[in-house]
């Protein structure tokens, strides 16, 4: 039970289903180690198989970079130089992002499936803040908590095998879970396409891991807010799961939904009314009108979880969350900062 000087966090923090990322960017394996860490950065087209099943194009956009290390620097150790290792941009060359395109929609079309957005992720050893307007002071304890367990790890776990390519597991946490894996049918996922065809926006966070499986941790999204403010109801949790080490960082994600988020690509502007990509956009939403109009026409309904913006909260509720957040963050400091004593005291 929760008294009255407690505000019970999980009533509203939301967990997806289980989701297979078939094609995972590598950005999700950024691993490091006391001398280098991996610096990546991807955006990539996603599609949906089915509402447990998501498709990953190869990335549009893609670099690749390690961050070498000053050794002098004691236990805040600072990236002094960085080495290429590999970059591409596909839109930087409109014939070439046309082709893209073209060769994604058609694959979309063939295979029947749904355009679910654009995943960008950015891994940079949360040196600074990407996607979300996260203060300096929590950069410094993701930095913090990002150093102490990443060395010699990779991570969500990586399967092979049988009828899916190269894929890892996926979910969803924070409080646009509702609008983005409602209940569904689960024959079809009729329902659940829907919905989700509705859904404009984006959401943003921080990707983490926990038990093999990569979160996708929503801090801030357009979906059901109005602005980019951080939900702290959620980054108070993430903190917390930091301090008792259920999770651990790995880096930044912007997860744009529906045809929205191909028309944003950078460089989209310039193919725009290529005939052959105007085609297979009319085709596509000509497909997905079809079965809206057919699920309307069998007038079922689908169910949404109750959603609640921190700035609704009463007053009461809103200074025990950051209360909580402020306490969670000293504690974690102090985790932190003892570990490093007694990682200096050892060499």
């Amino acid at each position: 039970m929760v008294n009255e000087n407690e505000f019970d966090f999980n009533k509203f923090i939301q967990t997806s289903p289980d989701i297979t990322l078939e094609n995972p960017p590598e950005a999700l394996f950024a691993k490091g180690n006391k001398g280098a860490v991996d610096l990546y950065g991807a955006l990539s087209i996603v599609a949906m198989r089915k509402p447990d099943e998501l498709v990953v194009f190869d990335p549009i956009e893609e670099r690749q970079m390690q961050g070498i290390y000053d050794d002098t620097t004691g236990k805040d150790p600072q990236i002094e130089d960085l080495r290429f290792i590999k970059g591409k941009m596909d839109n930087e060359d409109p014939e070439i992002l046309k082709s893209r395109i073209i060769r994604i929609l058609n694959y979309i079309e063939k295979k029947k499936f749904f355009l679910h957005g654009t995943l960008e992720l950015e891994a940079n050893a949360f040196e600074s803040s990407l996607f979300v307007d996260v203060k300096k002071d929590i950069i410094n304890k993701l930095e913090g908590v990002h150093r102490k367990f990443r060395d010699g790890k990779t991570f969500p776990k990586l399967e092979k095998g049988g009828i899916l390519k190269k894929h890892v597991k996926i979910r969803f946490i924070g409080r646009a879970i509702g609008r983005l894996w409602p209940r569904q049918d689960a024959g079809t996922g009729r329902d659940f396409l829907v919905n989700l065809n509705e859904v404009r926006g984006f959401a943003s966070g921080i990707v983490v891991v926990e038990d093999d499986v990569a979160e996708f941790v929503i801090l801030t999204d357009t979906v059901i807010s109005k602005g980019n403010d951080i939900d702290w109801i959620v980054m108070r949790q993430l903190l917390k799961d930091f301090q008792e080490g259920t999770k651990t960082p790995i880096c930044w994600f912007k997860w744009q939904f529906g045809l929205d988020a191909l028309f944003s690509i950078w460089g989209f502007e310039n193919i725009k009314e290529d005939m052959e990509i105007k085609q297979l956009v009319k085709s596509y939403n000509e497909r997905i009108s079809e079965t809206i109009m057919e699920y309307y026409k069998d007038a079922k309904v689908v169910g949404t979880e109750e959603q609640v913006d921190f700035n609704t909260l009463p007053e009461k509720d809103k200074e025990l969350v950051m209360k909580d957040l402020m306490e969670t963050m000293d504690t974690l400091t102090a985790m932190l900062d003892d570990q490093d004593s007694e990682k200096s005291g050892g060499e």
